[in-house]
């Protein structure tokens, strides 16, 4: 293919340069030999041949013009113009934006990005020809739409990236807040060849002073809410992009934070209110990174989107396993859970690793069986069932404990409950938030009914009052986990809880 590709892309002007040696020669020789003919004298011979000269390069000049002409406009439109809508795309936006932020310093205005969500459905679906008509009528209701929200007087300009699956609209001077909103819900569908066809979309702006920042503010407007289903529209908010840049400048200090121990491990505890003592406890990492604690919100999030998180949880098991390792010297028992990313888990491959790290810090040499407890979210386990059931189940069998984490808040079924391989049931702490209503107290009861009459140890976590305490144990649960009785801990504090 890259072989053809090349042929077609050289080709042409490799024909067009020959011809124009051959027909150069040619016109050399000839124009030469008219020229010795009619020419009666020296003077002549010369005045003849600055005439051809002059217009050779008249013609040459005229020729290269040509040529230059129709390659510039050609670059233009591939550089600057979507090919099926024929709209200035993306790069123009930039270019214009660069342009306005020399002539319209300090000046408002607004740029809107609207994201068209399920754009691939169409590009899969049907031809250019087609796929150019249904943007277009799209465009066509979008205008009209714009046309509708009374903004006279205002320069608007639209823009569509090249992959269609972005339109922008730049307002200049800006408009209210109001009339932006007043976008949402109005070009949904448009119809096709008797077929109504559905755009689903989200929409992301920024008013502020004219320059090619706007492009990025629109960008993290849209990365804001693009994973929220109940989100269609947001305003640029600054406060996120620092959130976010924060979060970057971390992912990228996460290497050295492993190499330079600025790692630790600190520890919650679970806690049995019968038998009143500590019987584990959550691992949860921490960071501190030039004497200041660096909260997870702001480095986990950016490890799991790049992909990443696996360091992290693979430094959490190595440091888990020597903990208990090494007080289990001292008659100290750890019973620790640790939490894995659902990436790690959804991976086939991570399950091989942690296998191999518990094999080469020996782990099954000692008497470490069941000391170690792994937490997967609820969303995890019945995402896809059927593939990720049995990984877990693998692990068991290495005597390593499950739970599931946030139980009952994401996509429980009672259908699939007593086919899962875990051995504890961590309830969501949204539910013990509410524990005060009736209707959550009754549901909260059945919970803990259903899971002990499957066999599986039932865990409350977010614990945080006295009251919540109280009512947990009329509703027959007796393990919880939370604020209520320690925060997460030093593991040396923790160590001395349990002693």
């Amino acid at each position: 293919m890259q072989t053809f590709l090349n042929k077609k892309k050289y080709f042409s002007p490799f024909i067009v340069s020959f011809i124009y040696m051959i027909l150069g020669t040619f016109w050399i020789l000839l124009s030469d030999s008219l020229i010795h003919h009619i020419a009666l004298n020296k003077e002549q011979l010369t005045y003849f041949q600055n005439v051809k000269g002059i217009f050779f390069i008249i013609s040459s000049s005229i020729l290269i013009y040509i040529i230059t002409f129709f390659l510039y406009k050609k670059i233009i439109n591939s550089t600057y113009i979507n090919p099926i809508t024929k709209l200035p795309n993306t790069q123009s936006l930039i270019e214009y934006l660069k342009y306005l932020e020399n002539s319209l310093k300090n000046q408002s205005a607004v740029l809107i990005k609207i994201h068209i969500v399920n754009h691939f459905d169409y590009i899969l679906c049907v031809s250019v020809e087609k796929l150019k008509e249904i943007y277009l009528k799209f465009l066509d209701k979008l205008y009209n739409i714009i046309s509708s929200l009374k903004v006279q007087n205002k320069s608007i300009e639209v823009f569509h990236s090249n992959n269609l699956e972005n339109i922008y609209i730049f307002i200049y001077p800006s408009i209210d807040i109001t009339i932006i909103q007043s976008f949402i819900n109005k070009f949904i569908e448009i119809h096709y060849q008797e077929k109504e066809i559905k755009f689903l979309y989200k929409i992301g702006y920024t008013i502020n002073k004219v320059s090619e920042d706007m492009l990025h503010e629109v960008e993290f407007a849209i990365k804001q809410i693009i994973k929220n289903d109940a989100i269609d529209i947001n305003q640029f908010d600054n406060h996120y992009k620092i959130h976010l840049l924060k979060q970057f400048e971390y992912y990228h200090k996460i290497n050295s934070a492993i190499e330079n121990n600025e790692l630790f491990i600190y520890i919650q505890p679970k806690y049995n209110l019968l038998e009143n003592k500590i019987i584990g406890g959550e691992a949860l990492i921490r960071w501190k990174h030039k004497g200041e604690f660096i909260p997870p919100n702001l480095f986990i999030p950016i490890l799991e989107e790049t992909k990443s998180v696996y360091l992290i949880d693979q430094w959490m098991l190595k440091n888990i396993i020597n903990l208990q390792k090494t007080h289990l010297d001292k008659n100290i028992f750890l019973s620790l859970s640790i939490n894995l990313s659902p990436e790690e888990i959804e991976n086939i491959t991570f399950y091989k690793q942690i296998l191999n790290i518990l094999e080469k810090l020996n782990y099954f040499d000692f008497s470490l069986k069941s000391l170690l407890e792994i937490e997967i979210t609820e969303r995890t386990f019945f995402y896809n069932f059927k593939e990720i059931n049995e990984r877990p189940k693998f692990l068991r069998q290495k005597h390593i404990k499950i739970s599931i984490d946030d139980f009952g808040v994401n996509y429980s079924s009672l259908s699939l409950l007593p086919k899962l391989p875990i051995d504890i049931i961590k309830i969501d702490k949204i539910f013990i938030d509410n524990l005060e209503e009736k209707n959550y107290r009754v549901l909260v009861k059945s919970m803990i009914d259903l899971c002990q009459k499957l066999n599986y140890d039932v865990i409350a976590e977010g614990v945080e009052t006295e009251k919540q305490k109280e009512i947990l144990l009329e509703l027959g649960c007796d393990k919880i986990q939370g604020y209520y009785y320690s925060p997460p801990i030093p593991v040396e504090k923790y160590i001395e809880l349990i002693q």
